[in-house]
C-alpha cells in the first residue's frame, strides 16, 4: 500500500511538473521583417513575370521545395527548369492578402496569388491560397518552401 501510494505520489508530481514546464509562444512581433517578407514576395514575382530566372535562383535555398497547387513535388532545379521556356512578360502575378508571422530567423507567408498566362493568343487565369517558408540567414532572406492549394472557381 504504501509503495503504491508513492507510486501515486511520484507520477502526480511529475505530472505537474510537466504541466508547469509546457510553454506556449506566438510569432514574434517583427514589423521590420514582416514588411521584408512582403517586400520580397512582390520582387520575387516580378523577377518571375520577367523571366529573371538567375537572379530569383538566389533568392531560393538549394534544398527548396515546392507542392504545387497539383499537388506535385518539385526541387529548386526542376521548378527553374520548367520556368525556363516561358517568355518574359507572358505571366502576371499578383499577390495579395498577405500575412506573416516571424518566429526568429524563420517567416511564414500565408497569402492568395492570382496568375493570368497567355500563349499563343490564349489567356488562361488561376488563383490559389499559399503557404511559403523563408528563412534568414547573413542578413538576408531566402525562400525555403512553397506550398499552393488551388482556389475554386
Amino acid at each position: 500500500m504504501k509503495r503504491m501510494l508513492a507510486i501515486l505520489l511520484l507520477t502526480a508530481a511529475t505530472t505537474m511538473a510537466t504541466a508547469q514546464t509546457t510553454t506556449t509562444f506566438t510569432a514574434d512581433d517583427n514589423k521590420a521583417a514582416q514588411e521584408e517578407i512582403i517586400k520580397l514576395e512582390f520582387y520575387l514575382a516580378s523577377l518571375l513575370e520577367k523571366g529573371d530566372l538567375q537572379t530569383y535562383a538566389g533568392y531560393v535555398t538549394d534544398d527548396y521545395i515546392r507542392i504545387s497547387k497539383n499537388g506535385v513535388v518539385a526541387t529548386k532545379q526542376q521548378v527553374l527548369e520548367s520556368m525556363r521556356g516561358a517568355q518574359p512578360g507572358s505571366m502576371t502575378m499578383k499577390p495579395h492578402d498577405l500575412s506573416v508571422r516571424v518566429y526568429g530567423n524563420t517567416a511564414i507567408l500565408n497569402g492568395k496569388l492570382d496568375v493570368e498566362t497567355r500563349k499563343d493568343g490564349t489567356v488562361t487565369t488561376s488563383s490559389s491560397y499559399f503557404t511559403k517558408v523563408f528563412i534568414r540567414r547573413d542578413g538576408r532572406w531566402y525562400l525555403a518552401n512553397l506550398q499552393g492549394t488551388p482556389l475554386s472557381k
